[in-house]
């Protein structure tokens, strides 16, 4: 529950990523991975070993709160708020992985032994080019959502 500075009220944010239908992984979509896992699934695992998402949370809270807070006000003031503006929350965490922000931060000792490899989901072999934690395909990124109720 996050309270937005000057509102009274509390609202419940949602961290996670957007769900695919259950068809659009199959062997042709760039999608799909060897062991058939969704992004949901590969989420609920990274979420259980490296608290990704609370970290995101707990560096961001105040700005969070902000941004719902504006969100709301502009939505009473009857200017329409598509999506409640949370789309920068959602910006600042894909800015955070790109960025290397959860590096040393999560609850597993990261950045990860995958990516300093270079090792991609993508391709046969490992690049030997380390890239961003948790960025492997970019579909955990990508799906990454924030929403209210």
């Amino acid at each position: 529950m996050v309270r937005p500075h000057n509102l009274g009220c509390f609202v419940k944010l949602h961290l996670g990523v957007e769900v695919e239908h259950p068809d659009y992984y199959s062997s042709g979509h760039p999608s799909y991975t060897a062991n058939h896992k969704s992004t949901a699934d590969v989420a609920n695992e990274l979420e259980k070993q490296y608290g990704i998402m609370q970290v995101f949370f707990d560096e961001h809270k105040q700005q969070i709160a902000d941004t719902i807070a504006n969100a709301l006000l502009q939505g009473i003031n009857g200017v329409h708020s598509d999506h409640y503006q949370l789309e920068s929350i959602e910006r600042d965490f894909r800015l955070d992985v790109i960025q290397k922000q959860f590096d040393g931060k999560t609850k597993k000792p990261s950045p990860t032994k995958a990516s300093l490899m270079g090792v991609s989901s993508r391709r046969k072999r490992a690049t030997g080019v380390p890239r961003p934690s948790f960025l492997d395909g970019g579909e955990y990124m990508g799906s990454f959502r924030a929403w209210v109720e």
